[in-house]
């Protein structure tokens, strides 16, 4: 049987293309909204409940902060985590489940281990005058739903604004509330915003950098900082890559955190792609990153 060129064309292309296109879970390029996680956690409430315990537990490192309502009249919450009463010098920002249902269960744990004492990396920073700040369900809709997008439809993570290009966005309540939250804890502090990290599905574990609405590079010494990250990263995830997003995910979304961050107070910033289904599992190893990253970019 003689194939037609079309027939042999279209052939070529479906085999030339990445597991992804087939199956969102699959190692190789993202398609857009093709995102679910497999992994479910608790309910909202009761994430929020935990918090309220560790704020009593630790009154002197924990200020939890209701960030306001979100469209759907959700409270939004975000956690601080720092030594009360002395001047803050640096301050790391971890969100997760910006995209409901790439919920990783890393970032809501993340609190927890960085209050436990016997991760003393994590208060040495502390005393050096470090702070965490984190947002573990940024989309507390999306994450009940288990859908992407927030209460109006909307992906929170395409509604920063953009610095470099000058367009406005923070159309959602979501968006707008975190970085008030942000900006006002910087004025009150006089900090330097050292690292934004946004967890998110899935890459089989690729760290996203800056610029992600253009295949544009950022220009050394910002790029060796950012490469610095993804380096404390292979070595907890000896298989992990990263680099700009076009570089990875092959399409190039405006109006990312990571964008907004860097673009605004320089600070290195990325975007994390965890594992289908199994990332919780290297919870572990998520810790012992951060431990790095307070030890290289949490100095004096």
């Amino acid at each position: 049987m003689k194939l037609s060129t079309i027939t042999i064309l279209a052939m070529t292309f479906i085999l030339s293309m990445p597991s992804y296109a087939f199956f969102p879970w699959a190692e190789g390029p993202m398609k857009e909204g093709k995102s679910y996680s497999g992994i479910e956690g608790e309910s909202y409430v009761k994430i929020v409940e935990g918090l309220k315990k560790l704020e009593i537990k630790y009154p002197n490192l924990v200020t939890l902060s209701n960030l306001g309502k979100t469209a759907n009249n959700q409270n939004m919450y975000g956690v601080i985590i720092r030594k009360k009463n002395s001047p803050t010098k640096k301050m790391i920002y971890i969100s997760g489940a910006t995209h409901g249902d790439e919920y990783l269960h890393i970032a809501d744990r993340l609190i927890d281990a960085f209050l436990d004492y016997t991760n003393e990396e994590f208060h040495a920073f502390y005393e050096r005058g470090g702070a965490f700040m984190v947002i573990p369900i940024f989309n507390p809709y999306g994450y009940t739903k288990k859908i992407r997008y927030n209460s109006a439809n909307k992906d929170l993570n395409r509604d920063y604004s953009n610095p470099l290009t000058g367009v406005n966005r923070f159309t959602q309540k979501e968006t707008q509330l975190s970085v008030d939250w942000i900006d006002n804890f910087l004025l009150e502090t006089n900090a330097q915003f050292v690292l934004s990290m946004d967890y998110h599905c899935c890459y089989n574990g690729a760290l996203l950098q800056p610029w992600s609405h253009t295949a544009t590079p950022i220009a050394p010494p910002d790029r060796l900082k950012q490469d610095m990250l993804g380096e404390l990263l292979k070595t907890q995830f000896p298989d992990a890559i990263y680099g700009p997003v076009t570089d990875i995910l092959w399409y190039a979304p405006d109006g990312s955190s990571m964008d907004y961050f860097y673009g605004k107070y320089g600070t290195i910033a990325g975007a994390y792609e965890g594992r289908y289904t199994v990332e919780a599992t290297y919870f572990n190893k998520h810790v012992q990153w951060f431990k790095d990253i307070v030890a290289e970019f949490g100095k004096e």
